[in-house]
């Protein structure tokens, strides 16, 4: 997982509201066991017709946001499973940001695992957002802070959550960064904590 990095960009919006996973990457997709090539397949049953061409009407095929990388999301978006394909196949699409009033709670936890960091706005503020179509907003993880035109909008993260962001790590990774210091605390004198491969 890569280290977060404070972002500006412009934004793409899929408002419906309780998109779930199994929208976001349908079910059929699921036989694979990493994230590549997955961005391929996002929201594959909305994006592409029968015949697998490009539904232009839908937000992710409009030219004028290929290649953003912040998604602005309706209420309760990631509702559903708990498939991690789903923000695999957000991250390998390119989305680093979601913006949206709620998420489902395990896919919130799937997406800070894998790099992806979720703004939780009260809806009046992503209105306003949407009110600027053209907007570039700027993140800054580290002030948590949200920008865009004259405005600055605070957001609150957990603090562990924000680590593993900034530092590119998920819990596994931030538990053998401190091999030494449970060394320390168990009194095991520069023993070094057992291998992932020990321990599996």
């Amino acid at each position: 997982m890569e280290a977060f990095k404070n972002i500006t960009d412009g934004f793409v919006a899929l408002m419906n509201p309780d998109i779930d996973t199994d929208q976001i990457l349908p079910a059929r997709f699921l036989a694979c066991t990493d994230d590549s090539g997955l961005g391929g397949s996002l929201f594959y049953d909305k994006r592409f017709a029968g015949t697998e061409e490009e539904r232009s009407q839908f937000p992710l095929n409009a030219p004028q946001y290929q290649g953003e990388s912040i998604l602005l999301t309706g209420v309760n978006f990631g509702c559903g499973s708990s498939r991690e394909h789903a923000p695999w196949a957000l991250r390998d699409f390119g989305i680093k940001v979601i913006i949206g009033s709620s998420f489902g709670e395990i896919f919130e936890s799937n997406c800070s695992k894998n790099g992806i960091l979720l703004i939780t706005l009260a809806e009046r503020k992503i209105q306003s957002i949407l009110n600027e179509p053209k907007a570039r907003l700027s993140v800054d993880l580290e002030k948590q802070i949200l920008s865009f035109g004259n405005e600055d909008i605070n957001f609150t993260i957990d603090p562990f959550v924000k680590v593993c962001l900034a530092q590119g790590m998920d819990e596994l990774d931030f538990i053998f960064s401190k091999t030494q210091d449970i060394a320390a605390f168990e009194g095991l004198n520069g023993t070094r904590f057992p291998s992932t491969q020990s321990i599996i």
